[in-house]
């Protein structure tokens, strides 16, 4: 072959190389999409969650129900405001390493657990939960199961039939969301929106034996005192204010769930 036929060969697949790594490069290259020029923004914006909480939804893990609410959204927004510009770690997007705040990989120090919030907290959390795990892309299945799951425990008829409803609703979801997503890693996946009764009842009689404990201990912390009957129900009250706000509250000798 002719040194020069031999060159243009070796020119032609120069060329072709380069082409293959401008196509490469197009396809990594960020696109920004289109936009509807007669639209404007609706009347209402949706409050942002944390990055962490994002970022959980992404990777299909659990988080807490408290970032979803406006008042998880708050300190996200503050909690972004205060972040220093060194304050940096690299991630992995799309095959490449880009720089996001740590805070994206950090739990918020407010955060608190499901069965911790107040129950009107827990519904606006749950709807703004399953929005997110929509946009997050979560399989159709799972957002239909978990939508059942909150609709049962949200109308069960425990709300109707027990002084310590919303604590054993909320106690139940905590327990239940956390073990969902632990077997759905070990491939042990079960359908969350089927209810468990029994496992109900257990919760509403395990957290009236702990209300009758410590009822029990702040009646009785001293036996020589005599207490009138206001006196004892302050103290009882003021004993599972820890609970939650709950108001006009006798523990029953047995659990008033199920109706009996």
């Amino acid at each position: 072959m002719p040194h020069k036929k031999r060159r243009n060969v070796h020119s032609a697949k120069c060329e072709a190389e380069a082409e293959r790594e401008r196509t490469e490069a197009e396809k990594k290259k960020p696109k920004m999409n289109g936009f509807d020029k007669a639209s404007s923004i609706g009347d209402f914006l949706n409050p942002c969650p944390a990055q962490y909480a994002i970022q959980k939804l992404t990777n299909f893990e659990y988080v807490e129900l408290w970032y979803f609410p406006p008042e998880g959204c708050k300190d996200a927004l503050r909690s972004s405001h205060s972040i220093a510009e060194n304050d940096l770690s690299f991630t992995r997007v799309d095959d490449q390493l880009a720089l996001r705040p740590s805070s994206a990989f950090k739990a918020s120090k407010a955060a608190i657990a499901d069965h911790e919030l107040m129950f009107s907290i827990f519904l606006r959390a749950k709807n703004l939960f399953l929005v997110q795990i929509s946009k997050a892309k979560w399989p159709q299945s799972h957002i239909d199961a978990l939508s059942l799951f909150f609709w049962h425990l949200e109308n069960h008829s425990i709300r109707n039939n027990s002084d310590i409803r919303d604590m054993v609703i909320l106690t139940y979801t905590s327990r239940v969301r956390q073990d969902w997503h632990d077997r759905l890693k070990r491939d042990e996946g079960f359908n969350i929106g089927n209810i468990n009764e029994n496992l109900i009842r257990t919760i509403n009689e395990e957290l009236w034996d702990k209300i009758r404990s410590r009822t029990w201990n702040n009646v009785h912390f001293n036996p020589q005192s005599t207490l009138n009957k206001r006196t004892k129900s302050n103290l009882q009250l003021h004993n599972i204010h820890t609970f939650e706000n709950i108001k006009h509250l006798n523990p029953p000798s047995t659990s008033t769930y199920p109706p009996r």
